[in-house]
């Protein structure tokens, strides 16, 4: 079953289910159209083969902006923030993302690799004949907010994650949503939010009930899990469970 969002910051996204099992779960995807998404993994780790059939696709960092070849593997570690940004773009991917991962680490890229060449331990080793470039969302962060955001994963069940994320690195909670908006692209409480809206919707492709996915993720309230859901998604937690329904009934 194929799954289209309507545009979100300019971009659409078709996506489809190709497999779920044993923690893992593994997506097509078709973005198109021109504009910014981000991306917050929380405990989950994501590989994946992107190929840029039109436009650019860039990654917009506080240290710089990193530019996407025309073909790579794209390795995005748990509790990682990613933004990209979409100009004129048509842009395939296939991946597959693992929940439970541990460890950390930094995103980053492989020109030319795809996911049958697989990413290696050592990051100073080529793949394929190309260089890993890394994509540090932390690069040119001040430490106080790098901290924020290591903080905020940890308190994502919290329930006011960003007063208590301020209170653990000393400062006000309006001055943490400044430096923090501007390093990432995310105010603190937006970070929060798609990070526990891209687990659940990773765990309802693997299976589990709506109700399940939304507490694991982070949210205590079903109310506000499927407003969350609606508006980061463009669609509602039951349509990403059928997805998964409709996958299992296949012959």
């Amino acid at each position: 079953m194929r799954l289209t969002i309507g545009p979100r910051g300019g971009v659409s996204i078709e996506r489809r289910l190709v497999s779920a099992g044993g923690g893992r779960v593994s997506l097509a995807q078709t973005f198109r159209g021109s504009g910014v998404r981000a991306v917050v993994t929380h405990g989950a780790s994501i590989a994946t083969e992107i190929k840029v059939v039109e436009g650019t696709l860039s990654f917009p960092l506080a240290g710089g902006e990193v530019s996407g070849p025309e073909r790579f593997l794209l390795c995005v570690p748990p509790r990682s923030a990613l933004r990209m940004r979409f100009a004129g773009a048509w842009v395939e991917s296939v991946g597959t993302a693992v929940l439970g991962a541990k460890g950390g680490g930094r995103a980053f890229l492989v020109p030319g690799a795809g996911l049958a060449d697989g990413p290696e331990d050592d990051r100073d080793d080529p793949i394929d004949g190309a260089w890993r470039i890394e994509i540090d969302a932390d690069r040119g962060v001040a430490r106080p907010v790098r901290a924020a955001r290591a903080a905020l994963h940890e308190l994502l069940t919290h329930p006011a994650p960003v007063r208590a994320a301020a209170r653990r690195i000393g400062v006000a909670p309006e001055t943490l949503t400044r430096g923090f908006s501007r390093a990432y692209g995310l105010s603190p409480k937006q970070y929060c939010q798609r990070a526990r809206v891209f687990e659940a919707v990773l765990r309802l492709l693997a299976g589990e009930a709506v109700i399940e996915a939304g507490l694991a993720a982070g949210f205590a309230d079903l109310g506000r899990f499927y407003a969350a859901f609606r508006r980061i998604v463009g669609s509602t937690p039951g349509g990403y469970a059928r997805i998964r329904n409709r996958q299992d009934r296949r012959p």
